[in-house]
């Protein structure tokens, strides 16, 4: 066993850089934790401390691109489509290389990424017609016709990933001047339900049946961040060990992040993600072993787990359970939107999936509602 330097976002008196000025009791201040210290097999570096630094990174104001470990120009050069004739590429390649190389030291996105969305755009360009020049291709509003006419029956957030990886790279080849502050929205996602109590049931026995204890750790993980906290994704892809502090109160969270905060813990699941937090220290508590947090660690994870019967795994559904849960209870306006990371009028769309109220009862917390104990 040894201890590894702490890494994790905070500074000398237990405050996240990025939430100065809001007070956490000392009994919630990260401290270091001793952990294993996991090795890269090929370069002998920490993972834990690689994972930290990639996460510190990602949080940071203006944070300078990931490390990788192939140079950008082998990524961008070496890169070839899916599908796609090798003549075609011979003639699109060049500019979308081009594009790319222009944009890549000015923009934190993966080169491989920003290379399959300039591919794309190129690609379709050939089928209508648009002369391959960066002036036309780039421009918004050739990006926006692009993503509409490819991705018309995509979900509105992946027409939205399409669109501000293209304004990446175009607002870099043809300047800032071109591109407008602000566009327009494709509409914002579908709120996923809740889970009900069945559901919930099912899918805790699911993952408690997983064949390995690598699925069933992680399973649960997501279950009882998603259920007992209201995580989102990329929050509980970053969260690590010495994220969460248990004690004789129960199980608190430390979210960084956007939306940084201290969420306690639904009781029922706070012992559960204690225990598996435990030991984790610097290393993520969701698939430990990661160099850093990608965006689809989730979506990968749980596409490669044996299905439960009736019922699929959604972070986002686990989110809104939460959330629901919350409502029932009565849990307080404002406590609920600081603990959610959310903005009021968001947590008002939540609402629609409220248990019917009757009407007496209704009436009865209108005439006398309930004075809050300080």
């Amino acid at each position: 066993m040894r201890t590894v330097p702490n890494l994790a976002i905070a500074s000398a008196n237990g405050v996240d850089a990025r939430t100065r000025g809001h007070f956490f009791p000392p009994s919630l201040r990260l401290r270091p934790a001793p952990v294993y210290e996991v090795l890269d097999l090929f370069t002998g570096e920490p993972v834990a401390l690689r994972f930290q630094a990639e996460r510190n990174r990602l949080l940071a104001p203006n944070a300078p691109p990931l490390r990788i470990r192939r140079p950008l120009t082998e990524i961008i050069r070496s890169y070839v489509p899916r599908n796609v004739a090798p003549a075609v590429w011979a003639e699109l390649g060049p500019f979308v290389r081009r594009a790319v190389e222009k944009a890549q030291p000015h923009t934190r996105s993966q080169p491989d990424v920003l290379m399959s969305a300039v591919a794309q755009l190129a690609i379709w360009s050939r089928e209508v017609g648009l002369p391959l020049a960066e002036n036309v291709l780039l421009h918004p509003d050739t990006i926006d016709r692009f993503v509409i006419e490819r991705y018309s029956a995509a979900a509105a957030g992946t027409r939205s990933n399409y669109r501000s990886r293209l304004r990446r790279v175009g607002e870099q080849v043809l300047g800032h001047a071109v591109y407008p502050l602000q566009p327009m929205p494709y509409g914002r996602a579908e709120l996923l339900p809740p889970y009900s109590r069945r559901e919930i049931a099912a899918l805790t026995g699911w993952s408690r049946g997983l064949p390995t204890p690598h699925m069933r750790h992680n399973a649960l993980a997501l279950l009882a961040l998603g259920l007992g906290a209201g995580l989102r994704a990329d929050e509980i892809s970053r969260l690590v060990g010495n994220d969460v502090r248990a004690d004789g109160e129960g199980t608190t969270l430390h979210v960084a992040g956007d939306h940084p905060r201290l969420v306690a813990v639904i009781d029922q699941w706070g012992a559960i993600a204690a225990r598996l937090a435990a030991g984790c220290g610097t290393e993520a508590v969701f698939l430990s072993d990661r160099e850093r947090p990608r965006k689809n660690d989730i979506s990968n994870f749980v596409g490669r787990l044996p299905q439960a019967d009736g019922v699929r795994l959604q972070v986002g559904r686990l989110r809104t359970t939460w959330i629901v849960q919350h409502l029932m209870a009565g849990t307080r306006f404002d406590i609920l939107v600081a603990a959610s990371g959310a903005q009021g009028g968001q947590i008002g769309e939540y609402v629609r999936y409220l248990e019917p109220y009757d009407l007496t009862a209704a009436a009865a917390a209108l005439r006398f509602p309930r004075r809050w104990q300080t």
